[in-house]
């Protein structure tokens, strides 16, 4: 017989998130699931943006789209078309201009921006002017606002504390809704004629959702959400979507709530959300509908004397498809952009030389806009990578095994183009952070609205990150996510457990999509758990283990750590989670003890790590059969690869580095050894 991913009946791709046992696929990461009975390498995040950039960028827990692109919510106001990979721009020098803390919210109403700044509601009056709406609404500081646009009543709604304000478009209070004591608004959204209200219990009791019909004296109806907070709520068919503090996503079916999926935090026993924090894991605009799906933009750290996380839960996007349950799609990236000004005297077509300001790391991407018809001999918006000859030299190679080479295959540059044209170089940190420092916001933009091209697909947002050698400075970054770049990603299978005592696992064979030049598919499997494994892992008793470890890069295939890994051999895998590097997987091909240090050297190098630089890893005990390539398999479409192991279980993981590699089916064979 022969276990077959997706089954081939019904092509369904199932992730439960209960535990390693159920459903089709047990973890995700950077996988999208769109397209029936394929898993896809999701594009990788980058940062457009980040507080290196400006200071005020700092813990955006609000974005919102209007008809002038993208405006995030910071410390000042942050706008832009969001065109190609360009910064957005500060707001602070206009007249009046807000300054929202944590936990305001921004929103389009009346064809003008609308944000709350502390007690005050304040709208765009003029191209570079904000008004403040007087009389104030009464709004109470620290509190969290929320706001919603009413279209039945061509109003706003307001909420704060236990209050709910219905502005006009005149910027007049016409009505007032006063929940009841003991309830504090998280979230509002409308749907038709009703509005929804999502609150926090403020003495850790049962959260409700009030509804009401904008016209009553007090609310319509409540309804417990088994939870004491709703985190985000937000319009979905033809009523609305809550994610609650226990991880639970739910519909409103109008006498109550129909669970839709649940992520793993609800099945770990463990505190994930923070009672005594609003949003500790969810910010109120950590959740965005696209038709019948649902981003979620989370933390998935747990509540713990030192921050607690399993590498089998990665923070970042998640969604929710009707079909396939809830699934990581995206992880946060530290990955900046830096835009580069090309002027004609900067480009030498005799020896295709571009001269820069400071020339990155030799396998750095770069992206060339001409801005005009005017090239230097390269494609628009179509990724390079840089050669590095000097510090401010470079040279541009077709593909990254070009750049690498032991002699660097560099692009013809047959004239030097405009001053107008630019070159984006993805500086690269990560491959997308499984654990970030606190909440984010979402929006996944309108076709309508934002300027979207080939360099930024639709869904932007924003996270905390720490800075490049320090584990304590927090960097808040806002993240595209590009088709064109490398990224990694991987799924992991649930236990394939045997049909009887023992099974043979004999063959294993992988369908898949052609791959590129520089894809590459690699195949590891498990046949047991090694239970002092220095990992942070979810087992299938459903218990946290334990916390992750950090290390420090001595080069890009070395890096030290202080903590105990007496029980971690060569050929175990080690998986960068955060800091730099993250996404980041390799095995460990040599580790060392000395005076209380371990040394550990990787098969693999992460080539952007320079000595120093901080990261957070994890270890488990996977073996790597084989890394597929476009070089070294024939074209079939499909490998075959021994196994050959005698277990109770096996489990498959597969590990995706490239671009939009797609997997169309894996197969696992196995019969009878030790029968009963």
């Amino acid at each position: 017989m022969a276990f077959v991913i997706p089954n081939q009946q019904t092509k369904e791709l199932k992730q439960t998130n209960q535990n390693d046992t159920s459903g089709s696929l047990f973890v995700t990461k950077n996988i999208t699931l769109d397209k029936q009975g394929e898993i896809k390498l999701s594009p990788v995040a980058v940062a457009i943006m980040t507080k290196d950039d400006d200071s005020n960028l700092d813990t955006a827990d609000s974005m919102f789209q209007t008809d002038n692109g993208i405006y995030v919510n910071s410390k000042v106001i942050f706008n832009g078309l969001v065109a190609n990979l360009d910064k957005l721009n500060s707001l602070a020098s206009d007249t009046n201009a807000p300054s929202p803390g944590v936990e305001e919210d921004g929103i389009f109403f009346n064809d003008v921006e609308v944000v709350t700044d502390d007690n005050s509601l304040m709208y765009r009056s003029g191209p570079s002017t904000w008004t403040t709406v007087s009389p104030s609404l009464g709004l109470t500081s620290g509190f969290p606002t929320q706001m919603a646009v009413f279209d039945s009543f061509a109003s706003l709604l307001v909420g704060n504390g236990q209050n709910v304000f219905m502005v006009s478009t005149g910027w007049v209070v016409t009505k007032t809704l006063v929940l009841p004591v003991g309830y504090q608004i998280t979230s509002i959204a409308t749907n038709n004629t009703t509005a929804y209200i999502g609150t926090r219990h403020t003495a850790n009791g049962e959260a409700k959702m009030f509804t009401w019909d904008g016209t009553s004296t007090g609310h319509n109806g409540s309804y417990g959400v088994g939870a004491y907070e709703i985190f985000s709520l937000k319009a979905y068919k033809q009523s609305v979507a809550i994610i609650n503090s226990y991880g639970q996503l739910m519909q409103y079916n109008g006498g109550g709530f129909t669970l839709l999926a649940q992520l793993p935090a609800f099945y770990l026993n463990k505190s994930w959300g923070d009672p005594t924090n609003d949003h500790s894991r969810i910010s109120n605009r950590g959740m965005a509908v696209d038709g019948d799906l649902i981003y979620i933009r989370l933390d998935s750290q747990f509540n713990s004397r030192i921050n607690v996380f399993t590498s089998y839960f990665p923070g970042g996007v998640w969604v929710y498809n009707p079909l396939v349950g809830l699934y990581n799609k995206y992880t946060p990236s530290y990955t900046r952009v830096t835009t580069i000004s090309l002027q004609t005297s900067d480009v030498n077509t005799t020896t295709n030389v571009i001269t820069v300001a400071s020339a990155p790391v030799t396998g750095t991407p770069a992206i060339y806009n001409s801005v005009s018809s005017t090239s230097i001999g390269v494609q628009d918006f179509v990724p390079y990578f840089v050669i590095k000859l000097s510090g401010t030299t470079i040279q541009l190679a077709q593909t990254y095994s070009d750049a690498i080479a032991s002699t660097p295959v560099p692009v013809d540059l047959t004239a030097t183009g405009t001053n107008f044209q630019k070159l984006y170089l993805i500086n690269t940190n990560d491959y997308g952070w499984s654990m970030s420092y606190d909440r984010g916001s979402i929006e996944v933009l309108s076709p309508s609205i934002a300027n979207i091209n080939a360099l930024a697909e639709r869904p932007f947002f924003t996270a905390n990150l720490h800075a490049k050698q320090s584990v304590g400075t927090s960097r808040t970054v806002l993240n595209v996510v590009n088709p064109l770049l490398p990224a990694i990603g991987y799924f992991i299978t649930p236990r394939l457990n045997s049909a009887s005592l023992e099974d043979s696992f004999g063959k294993l064979a992988i369908k898949y999509k052609e791959l590129k030049v520089d894809d590459s598919i690699t195949i590891k499997y498990k046949l047991s758990d090694r239970p002092n494994m220095p990992r942070a892992t979810m087992g299938s008793n459903l218990v946290l283990q334990i916390a992750l470890k950090t290390g420090t890069w001595t080069s890009t295939t070395t890096f030290t750590t202080p903590y105990d890994l007496s029980d971690a051999l060569v050929g175990d895998e080690i998986e960068i989670t955060s800091g730099v590097g993250a996404g980041f997987i390799a095995h460990i091909a040599s580790i060392s003890l000395n005076a209380g240090v371990y040394t550990v050297t990787l098969d693999d190098a992460f080539i952007f790590a320079v000595n120093n630089d901080v990261m957070y890893f994890a270890i488990d005990n996977w073996t790597k059969v084989q890394t597929i390539t476009k070089y070294n398999t024939t074209n079939t479409g499909y490998v075959k690869l021994p196994i050959d192991k005698n277990s109770k279980f096996v489990q498959i993981k597969v590990v995706l580095r490239g671009v939009g590699i797609v997997i169309e089916e894996l197969q696992v064979g196995n019969k009878t050894y030790a029968p009963l």
